[in-house]
């Protein structure tokens, strides 16, 4: 009956054993130099944890996180390359290089840059929620707010909190403000509003000869 017996065992050990490994989830892990790649952006930094598995990540010493068209620079970041969610913070620059149909560059299609100390990432959406010091530049337009949201996908700006917009010359500041960076159109809420336009110069008096009028020709009687 031993001899029996031992053989079943070793197969049902070898067979938990392959369970085990089939089963368990991959360990987090630490990279110098990585490369974290997933459906919505990819992610370069110099030391970065990842599961595998559940798609966490954390990252840090000059964090690069690329899309078509746009990069973002930051000292940290945390995020799913699975859900595409991600948090940069310290120093985070936004940069949209224009070439992706002017996305969040406004109607000129010409580059565009956000600044802020923290942002998060939905890649799924394509959108950008800035705060701290946000501040939003293109050659059409610059704004600044408490906090501010790029949604590239439907070419909107969305600014609140002590905002203070330039646009052409001319500059609002309110509460709320909802930006289509394709045509430039705004929709303001919040109180108080002030705009103020440019200021046109005066026009020009026609210049008043001095001297006196000819007298008209006289005629035979």
């Amino acid at each position: 009956m031993s001899t029996g017996f031992r053989p079943t065992a070793r197969r049902w050990a070898l067979a938990l054993a392959l369970a085990v490994l089939v089963i368990a989830p991959p360990l987090a892990r630490a990279d110098s130099g990585a490369q974290v790649g997933g459906r919505y952006y990819t992610i370069e930094t110099p030391q970065a944890h990842w599961n595998v598995g559940s798609g966490d990540f954390i990252a840090a010493g000059m964090v690069r996180l690329t899309r078509p068209g746009l990069v973002v620079y930051a000292d940290h970041a945390t995020g799913n390359t699975k859900n595409g969610n991600a948090t940069l913070t310290g120093h985070v620059r936004v940069e949209d290089d224009g070439s992706n149909g002017g996305v969040i560059a406004g109607g000129a299609k010409e580059p565009s840059t956000l600044t802020c100390d923290e942002l998060e990432v939905s890649g799924k959406l394509d959108t950008y929620r800035a705060t701290g010091h946000a501040h939003y530049a293109s050659a059409d337009r610059s704004a600044s707010a408490e906090a501010m949201t790029l949604d590239r996908k439907h070419h909107r700006l969305y600014l609140a909190g002590d905002v203070a917009l330039e646009q052409q010359g001319s500059t609002l500041a309110g509460d709320k403000v909802y930006v289509d960076l394709r045509s430039g159109q705004t929709d303001e809420t919040g109180s108080p509003l002030v705009i103020t336009s440019p200021v046109s110069p005066s026009p020009q008096a026609s210049p008043v000869s001095s001297s006196a009028p000819s007298p008209a020709p006289s005629r035979a009687p």
